[in-house]
């Protein structure tokens, strides 16, 4: 859902001409890196708007980390980093 929602906020938001999506598992950890050379935004004055704060809140759930990081007309990338061992409920 993390990935889903996203994808969604490039799509509806960003007005961006090139998405790059990177999965990787490393030392026992789900890695996700989505980035676009959209609009961006600033974090510091961004409302947690419910995909956000959902995304924020599904990563806490799988014990993971999320990084989003943005800047105005440079775009937006959003890192997620979670455990595999014994989290199967995201596959």
């Amino acid at each position: 859902m993390i990935f889903k929602e996203s994808l969604n906020n490039i799509v509806r938001h960003s007005q961006c001409t090139k998405v790059g999506i990177d999965f990787r598992v490393e030392s026992g950890r789900l890695l996700l890196r989505i980035s676009d050379n959209g609009e961006g935004f600033e974090t510091a004055v961004a409302t947690d708007g419910n995909g956000l704060g959902n995304m924020r809140r599904r990563a806490e759930e799988l014990n993971g980390q999320l990084a989003l990081d943005s800047k105005v007309d440079e775009g937006t990338t959003v890192r997620l980093s979670v455990p595999i061992d014994g989290h199967r409920k995201f596959l």
